[in-house]
């Protein structure tokens, strides 16, 4: 069984939504989402769990994908992120969206002040 499967395994195991096995799981919805939408590989942390949730081995459900060869800081990062209460992920990725927004702004700003500062574009009429 492949990871592109594990919607199939969820609904095999009574979940019959993304929410009921996060929350079994202890993560976000979207995790479980991209996941099963192969967009995410989850740590092996986090595919333990959720194989238990759906009475599979996480080798059955997610080999090879596991990030069981990551290197070793990203695996540090996976596993305090898997640790990290919903609520405080959820508020670390509001945070990361407003900078990331605050950012885009900041390039949009400064790309118009250089179009500003810069020689005026010519109107077409010569002038």
């Amino acid at each position: 069984m492949g990871i592109t499967s594990l919607r199939d395994a969820r609904r095999k195991a009574g979940f019959k939504t993304q929410s009921a096995l996060a929350k079994k799981c202890r993560c976000a919805t979207g995790t479980i989402g991209t996941i099963e939408r192969g967009r995410f590989t989850p740590s092996e942390q986090l595919a333990k769990r959720i194989a238990a949730a759906v009475k599979m081995s996480p080798e059955e459900l997610f080999q090879p994908s596991i990030r069981s060869n990551r290197d070793p800081i990203r695996q540090e990062i996976d596993g305090l992120l898997d640790r990290l209460p919903r609520n405080r992920l959820v508020r670390l990725y509001a945070d990361l969206v407003e900078i990331d927004e605050e950012l885009r702004r900041g390039e949009i700003a400064k790309r118009e002040s250089e179009v500003r500062s810069g020689d005026p574009l010519p109107r077409g009429d010569g002038t």
